[in-house]
């Protein structure tokens, strides 16, 4: 990615994380934070938005620190990926695309059964698959005639490959 773009991002994404932190802090002083009838930690909307927002921080502090910081930081970024949940924050305000979110989640439970019998199927032929496929897609790379990676690291002419 061009590091204009790149900077542009980082920046935005600085800017809506203050944002929606101070929208945060605004309905926890409004609210509360646990105790009342209408506490921020009572309702679930709530509680994924502070955990967007928490995440959101993760990532800011990921991002600004990776280049001084040790490699422990570097198995944090899977935090990016929750990024895609900040979508969710605006089905609160439409209530009809809120009841299809909620519905779909209830659902998610009715089949749990089915999809994990799916998941265990989908696992066997992973490991099926693996067993017969393993090796079979790399190549020697300048010598045709060699049929194994010993052959071909002996040989001379050629280096061991993968197609993909």
């Amino acid at each position: 990615m061009h590091p204009k773009k790149r900077q542009i991002i980082d920046i935005a994404m600085v800017v809506l994380t203050g944002i929606f932190s101070v929208e945060m802090t605004m309905k926890i002083v409004a609210h509360g934070l646990v105790v009342g009838p209408g506490s921020y930690l009572k309702d679930g909307w709530n509680v994924l938005d502070g955990s967007l927002v928490l995440v959101s921080w993760i990532d800011v502090i990921i991002t600004y620190s990776t280049a001084s910081a040790p490699e422990v930081l570097g198995a944090l970024k899977v935090f990016r990926a929750l990024r895609t949940l900040r979508p969710l924050r605006m089905i609160r305000r439409a209530q009809g695309l809120k009841l299809v979110v909620q519905t779909l989640l209830y659902s998610l439970k009715l089949i749990g059964n089915t999809v994990l019998i799916a998941a265990i199927f989908f696992v066997m032929f992973a490991i099926l698959g693996v067993q017969i496929f393993k090796g079979t897609f790399h190549f020697s790379e300048g010598n045709s005639r060699v049929k194994n990676k010993k052959e071909c690291l002996e040989s001379s002419k050629g280096h061991w490959e993968n197609h993909m």
